[in-house]
């Protein structure tokens, strides 16, 4: 019983201090290779616009097999949605990795989308 409740207070403590992991995230940076001081951190944002400063995206998700992040060409404003043409997937590699957003399609990556792939592949990501 003392057990049960240890492992309750710690599980609600780890919660409430905000130290639980983050299912997936988006962090901008002013350079192509996610090394230079983070631009813009997104944590558990679905869809983020990329700021017009920032030059790379390193993405990270939960699970790999159930959910990818699309590149779109287009947003309609910072803070704002993903719009126009869908360009790809972004990689994940083991969880995590480092994207262009100027080198990745050909174009620049305006906005990036947290899709799940569980219902029917990529196309049932798209807007």
């Amino acid at each position: 019983m003392l057990l049960n409740q240890a492992l309750i207070f710690l599980s609600a403590s780890l919660f409430v201090g905000g130290t639980q992991a983050a299912r997936f995230k988006a962090n901008e940076y002013t350079d192509e290779d996610c090394q230079s001081d983070l631009n813009y951190p997104h944590t558990d944002s679905t869809e983020v616009t990329m700021d017009d400063t920032s030059n790379s995206v390193y993405l990270a998700v939960s699970h790999d097999d159930q959910y990818i992040w699309q590149a779109f060409a287009g947003k309609s404003g910072n803070g704002g949605v993903c719009e126009g043409a869908v360009l790809g997937n972004l990689t994940t590699g083991p969880g995590r990795a480092c994207n262009s957003l100027n080198k990745s399609f050909g174009q620049r990556v305006k906005c990036v989308k947290y899709c799940s792939i569980a219902s029917g592949g990529w196309p049932a990501c798209r807007h």
